[in-house]
């Protein structure tokens, strides 16, 4: 029998014990769950699940050995990546709530407001489509993540390695997200809560006491006005 562990939270779905509490018997294969079964943790979907091998390094050593090649034989460049009005705002809010935690309240305050004025000059232009949301996020967990891991960890730079690898978990937390409204429409009476320690959003009405990714206390689970 096989296992299966959710890229966003952990979670291990053992194929021998099934998850009797959900009504999923023991011995019943990955496959053979429903295409909407979820993960009970954290309710990613399916395609979430990677499966676990024995000894099987981090998800994220396996995608760097899967692009080394890829990452070692591309063009480098000699120019700097351009941001976009969007992303630097992003950047600027990130390094805010670095800076906060960090006790740097100063400092907070200036990346805040250049986070503001950013979020101010980013017009919206028309409307994105889903798949495309998708297909960039999956970019991003396929080539760009894999690349900037690479970087810090030949620089051993612990800091950034940190702060890389809760990155692209909140990236996953997204992916599973938008896949699961692409799917279906979350009713109007359905709460939505993002955790205020790591990103993490939850979609229902009743809290899992501790947030499944960092598990942080349910009271830093914040609700989002729809």
């Amino acid at each position: 029998m096989k296992k299966f562990k959710c890229s966003v939270c952990g979670y291990i779905y053992n194929e021998a014990t099934g998850v009797p509490e959900n009504q999923i018997a023991p011995n019943t294969k990955f496959d053979e769950l429903p295409e909407n079964w979820v993960c009970p943790l954290c309710g990613a979907s399916k395609p979430e699940f990677d499966e676990l091998k024995d000894e099987q390094p981090s998800k994220i050593e396996t995608s760097l050995a899967q692009k080394e090649h890829n990452v070692t034989s591309r063009p480098k460049s000699d120019t700097a990546m351009q941001l976009s009005i969007g992303q630097l705002s992003t950047v600027f809010s990130n390094l805010a709530n670095a800076s906060e935690k960090q006790d740097q309240v100063e400092m907070s305050s200036l990346f805040q407001k250049l986070a503001e004025y950013y979020q101010l000059q980013n017009v919206q232009g028309k409307n994105v489509e889903l798949k495309d949301l998708l297909d960039d996020i999956k970019e991003e967990l396929d080539n760009n993540y894999p690349e900037a891991f690479d970087v810090v960890r030949k620089h051993d730079d612990r800091g950034s390695l940190r702060a890389l690898t809760w990155s692209e978990k909140v990236t996953r937390i997204h992916n599973s997200l938008i896949a699961r409204f692409e799917r279906e429409k979350v009713p109007e009476n359905t709460n939505i809560f993002v955790c205020e320690a790591c990103g993490f959003v939850y979609v229902g009405n009743t809290l899992p006491e501790i947030c499944p990714v960092c598990k942080a206390p349910s009271f830093k689970m914040k609700p989002i006005a729809r």
